[in-house]
């Protein structure tokens, strides 16, 4: 009886359903640390600090093993060559060109591109505008005039035709865009009897047959 009068008084505070309690004041002079949790009884001692600090060190696990995985998923070995292959491929972009025939007013209404700083025309069109003698067989346009006779390969990123026999290369490739073969200025200039020249200051093409 002296014995559980004596436990009672040396640390007041109210016990839980389970005969313990969680404690806030004068811990040190109990021998306990704050916020530890402990049994009147002589039972088992916890301590939410304990508790708290192991979940806070798991969390901290979990989340430099996050940051781990996704530091080796951003470093990939092709992502960088992608980026640089992407940037150094040369940009199509649309000119609002005026195009004239044999100087006059009229203009055709024929859409330019530029690729690679040179000035494309859509191959076809163009022919059909200069009213010039073609036609498409296995994958190739055949011009035909008094003067010469041409062969056009229709191919993306392609540098060569033949003219007369021979072969010609161009400076710039002919490309496909949007489903039109634009060619450069060059092989209006080689394969048709006519002068063609690009004013800059009045973003107008000049063809003169």
């Amino acid at each position: 009886m002296t014995t559980f009068s004596s436990i009672s008084i040396a640390h007041p505070g109210r016990t839980d359903s389970n005969g313990g309690h969680t404690c806030r004041t004068n811990c040190e002079k109990w021998g306990l640390e704050y916020g530890e949790y402990h049994y009147h009884n002589g039972g088992s001692k916890s301590s939410s600090k304990k508790s708290s600090s192991s979940k806070s060190s798991n969390s901290s696990k979990s989340s430099s093993s996050k940051s781990t995985t996704n530091n080796k998923s951003n470093s990939k070995p092709g992502n960088t060559t992608n980026k640089q292959a992407k940037e150094n491929k040369p940009v199509v972009t649309e000119v609002a060109a005026a195009i004239t025939l044999n100087n006059e007013t009229t203009k055709l209404p024929i859409q330019a591109v530029r690729h690679d700083s040179q000035l494309m025309l859509p191959l076809i069109d163009t022919l059909k505008a200069l009213q010039t003698n073609y036609s498409v067989k296995d994958n190739k346009i055949y011009i035909s005039s008094a003067k010469r006779q041409v062969i056009v390969p229709i191919k993306h990123n392609h540098y060569t035709l033949s003219i007369d026999g021979t072969i010609n290369k161009l400076a710039a490739p002919m490309i496909v865009y949007k489903g039109k073969f634009m060619v450069p200025l060059q092989l209006l200039r080689d394969a048709l009897p006519s002068t063609v020249e690009w004013n800059e200051s009045a973003k107008t093409i000049n063809i003169s047959l």
